[in-house]
């Protein structure tokens, strides 16, 4: 049951950035000279929301794939030898 959790928040996390990133699209098309330094701004702000939140998702991810694999260790009785 962990395991599928686990696949399921990675999927889901893998859909929010997706769409956290198709903006950009529209930036690039709505881009001109005279907005260039706005557009700028924008998109490293969002290009840094992006970067905090892969950052703190891939370590939660983490804690939750190591918790998982220590008590299915646990379970199976291997933990200890």
């Amino acid at each position: 049951m962990r395991d599928k959790l686990l696949i399921i928040f990675a999927a889901l996390f893998v859909c929010v950035i997706l769409m956290m990133m198709s903006p950009l699209l529209a930036v690039r098309a709505r881009t001109t000279a005279s907005n260039l330094e706005g557009m700028q701004s924008y998109v490293l702000g969002l290009v840094s929301a992006i970067m905090y939140m892969v950052s703190g998702a891939g370590s939660l991810l983490a804690a939750w794939a190591a918790a998982d694999a220590v008590a299915t260790e646990m379970k199976a009785g291997r933990f200890w030898r």
